[in-house]
């Protein structure tokens, strides 16, 4: 079982961020077109679009009813995660799923 992250803005599609799953390393939700491609860009994303007026949740909560989570609580779990299972991508020749310089695992296609 594991819980999807998304940033939010009234009459505006939700990003997906990731998703954090018992025992794995969080997997982050990555997009080349726009860039995202490392967890720099990743937070850097994240971080432009909470400016911007996006408000962080989880999945299941509604616009109108966001518990205010915070990045900072995001990030403390991602780190918290580090060391667990990591991911590989299934097919090295797939250009939708890669892990970073520093191991973390991206995938570019929506998931849940």
């Amino acid at each position: 079982m594991g819980m999807n992250y998304y940033l939010v803005k009234e009459d505006r599609p939700a990003i997906h961020l990731g998703k954090s799953s018992a025992g794995w390393q969080f997997t982050f939700r990555g997009d080349r077109e726009a860039g995202v491609v490392d967890y720099s860009s990743w937070l850097d994303r994240a971080e432009t679009l909470i400016a911007q007026g996006y408000t962080m949740t989880d999945e299941g909560m509604s616009p109108g009813n966001v518990p205010g989570y915070m990045l900072a609580d995001l990030l403390a779990k991602i780190e918290k995660k580090r060391g667990l299972l990591d991911q590989q991508p299934s097919n090295p020749d797939d250009t939708k799923e890669w892990n970073d310089q520093d191991g973390n695992y991206f995938i570019d296609a929506e998931f849940s």
